[in-house]
């Protein structure tokens, strides 16, 4: 699996604010993200903050496994012949959890239109995400590489585009709050 680490900013929006923000910024125009998200019944993966999912788009079925580390997250990547967990790669994965493979479940689901936009230190991404129970809009920032001068960049955009922070929680745990 293709491994990376993934360094990211985020803040919550309101619908207004994502709507000024999509009509005023040089975003794309953007593409249906469909995430379905999978653990255990007891939740073995959440345990140790690991989320697992499948992410489709344009016919393409992209697996990611991400573990918290001291700085960003690292992510495992891999492309899927279709929306199936049954691979040896998973498998392994799963097996160093002591995770039987075939306990996996989809846990959770969410939809994604995802806007971009590039700067000098990574991409902006405007998204709006439709859970089970809710839809929510969210501005991230996820970097190339770790820079020292990227966090400050990033206040400074929102500070310019008048954009308060609220933290955001990862989609994934957004996803299984929507469940309730």
């Amino acid at each position: 699996m293709k491994q990376n680490i993934e360094i990211e900013y985020k803040t919550m929006l309101d619908e207004s604010l994502y709507n000024s923000l999509r009509k005023a910024l040089p975003f794309d125009q953007g593409a249906l993200q469909i995430n379905t998200y999978y653990d255990t019944l007891n939740r073995d993966l959440f345990s140790h903050s690991i989320m697992c999912r499948i992410r489709e788009y344009d016919n393409t079925f992209e697996l990611t496994i991400k573990i918290p580390q001291e700085k960003g997250v690292l992510e495992l990547e891999k492309i899927l012949e279709d929306k199936d967990l049954n691979d040896p790669d998973i498998e392994r994965f799963l097996r160093e959890y002591d995770i039987d493979p075939s306990d996996m479940r989809e846990v959770a689901l969410s939809k994604t239109k995802r806007h971009l936009m590039e700067d000098q230190y990574g991409v902006w991404c405007l998204d709006k995400t439709e859970f089970k129970h809710h839809t929510d809009y969210e501005l991230e920032y996820e970097l190339f590489e770790d820079h020292p001068l990227a966090y400050d960049h990033y206040k400074e955009k929102l500070q310019s585009y008048n954009i308060e922070y609220h933290e955001s929680k990862p989609k994934y745990i957004r996803a299984l709050n929507s469940k309730i």
